[in-house]
């Protein structure tokens, strides 16, 4: 049983987590930029309401010279065993008027196949650790094998040090086992504390969440493409005259880009079923070519649910990577796609999906071709 003065002590350590975790920094809290937000969280955070413009003035100089005087060497390649920092472009605001920052973490694996990280997140509070955290030792804090997530490689910015790897091997067997944090009771101040520290960690992973996916769903793409407004530029750069839809997926963005008039193949008088679509072709850096193609459908009707879609296409445009949408009122839907390379035959499926979509709906079709588009 817990004293008085021992839970005073775990309450004043979790209140001091909370606030390095939730209060904005000197340059947010005096940031026009941010002053709505700054005002909704001061009514809930008297910390913040105390802090004062001469102070932001003397810790923005000592931060200044302390640049000046250890500016952070060149970072190494990330590998496991290794406690980073994360870019603060992670951290904002949330619905609670709370500026999430981002944590340190440690880096417990690689995930080349998306060029990705697992973290185990940290936090230097003692008297908050129980027997499944484990302490890095050299003030670096504990690790929390409880709470353990996917980052992208470039989500992390300074590496502060290095543990050892059977101390990585540690972490990752408990982060295996997570049976502590179910038998703690939830009137207990460290419950409270580990839901936030989970909390936290979910807005890091969410952010990551969305790239990699789509790095592990389209493994042959240029990085570049995960990018929304890159794909804008160099598609405008490409083709001024381009019109591009309205939509942060640099995927859909391709396909339902509408080419100058001149670039698009029409089909030929009286054929019927043929559908126009767009076919990119990629390198590294940019886009190499972009054209349409024509499609020849041989199917296109719904039953129980799914809309089904089959057909072939041209026979310059059989290979690459094929991707379907189905657009209604502005929302694209992906479709499931398989693709035979030798013929160009395709079919699609979009589930759950209702007969006024069908009927209102529209097929968007993107071939994808280059040193990165599957071939195999």
């Amino acid at each position: 049983m817990k004293t008085k003065a021992g839970s005073a002590v775990l309450k004043k350590a979790w209140r001091e987590i909370y606030q390095e975790r939730t209060c904005p920094g000197y340059d947010i809290l005096f940031s026009a930029d941010h002053a709505h937000q700054v005002e909704e969280h001061k009514k809930r955070c008297r910390f913040c309401d105390g802090k004062t413009m001469e102070e932001f003035a003397s810790w923005k100089e000592l931060g200044e010279k302390i640049q000046t005087i250890t500016p952070h060497p060149k970072q190494p390649d990330i590998a496991p065993g290794q406690i980073w920092s994360l870019h603060r472009s992670l951290g904002g605001w949330d619905d609670m008027h709370r500026h999430v920052n981002p944590p340190m973490v440690l880096v417990l694996e690689l995930l080349n196949d998306v060029d990705g990280i697992r973290v185990a997140q940290i936090f230097d509070a003692p008297v908050l650790a129980l027997a499944d955290d484990v302490d890095l030792g050299d003030g670096f804090g504990h690790a929390q094998p409880w709470n353990t997530y996917a980052l992208r490689k470039e989500d992390v910015e300074y590496c502060w040090g290095q543990v050892s790897p059977e101390m990585v091997q540690h972490i990752q067997a408990l982060a295996e086992t997570e049976e502590e944090n179910d038998t703690i009771d939830e009137n207990n101040t460290i419950y409270f504390f580990r839901q936030f520290e989970i909390e936290v960690g979910a807005t890091m992973a969410m952010q990551a969440l969305p790239t990699l996916i789509h790095r592990h769903e389209y493994p042959d793409l240029p990085t570049w493409v995960e990018d929304p407004k890159k794909v804008r530029g160099k598609v405008l750069e490409f083709k001024p005259r381009t019109t591009l839809p309205e939509t942060d997926n640099a995927l859909v963005m391709f396909g339902a880009m509408q080419f100058p008039e001149t670039m698009i193949k029409k089909a030929a008088s009286g054929a019927a079923h043929q559908f126009s679509y767009n076919v990119i072709t990629l390198n590294d850096h940019t886009i190499e070519t972009g054209t349409t193609g024509l499609a020849r459908l041989v199917a296109q009707d719904i039953e129980d649910d799914t809309i089904h879609v089959e057909g072939w296409l041209d026979e310059k445009n059989t290979t690459g990577h094929l991707l379907a949408w189905w657009n209604h009122a502005g929302v694209f839907d992906e479709g499931e796609v398989s693709h035979d390379l030798e013929s160009g035959y395709f079919e699609i499926d979009f589930t759950d999906r209702s007969s006024r979509e069908f009927d209102e709906g529209k097929l968007i079709l993107l071939l994808i071709r280059g040193e990165h588009a599957s071939t195999d």
